[in-house]
């Protein structure tokens, strides 16, 4: 278990820009990757800049209220966009 609780949700996100860090539990270097080190392996975290970061489910609910998902495909291609809440 991890804090008390019986099963960890954590989602990998990827911030394009690059700009500004996550900072909370899961962060890039984040002391909880070495007291949970079977987390670790079990993801191949590894400490590296590249965009990417991890952050549990709850705080990603509590903390974005919107979503991109990105694919580029071809110009005939027709974008949708579907609305919902979490």
């Amino acid at each position: 278990s991890y804090m008390g609780k019986p099963t960890l949700r954590l989602i990998r996100l990827l911030n394009p820009w690059g700009a500004g860090d996550w900072n909370g539990p899961w962060a890039r270097g984040h002391g909880v990757w070495n007291t949970y080190s079977e987390i670790k392996d079990r993801l191949r975290y590894e400490d590296k800049d590249d965009g990417t970061f991890w952050m549990e489910q709850q705080e990603f609910f509590r903390t974005f209220s919107a979503l991109a998902i990105n694919r580029l495909f071809k110009e005939t291609w027709t974008p949708t966009r579907i609305k919902g809440r979490w």
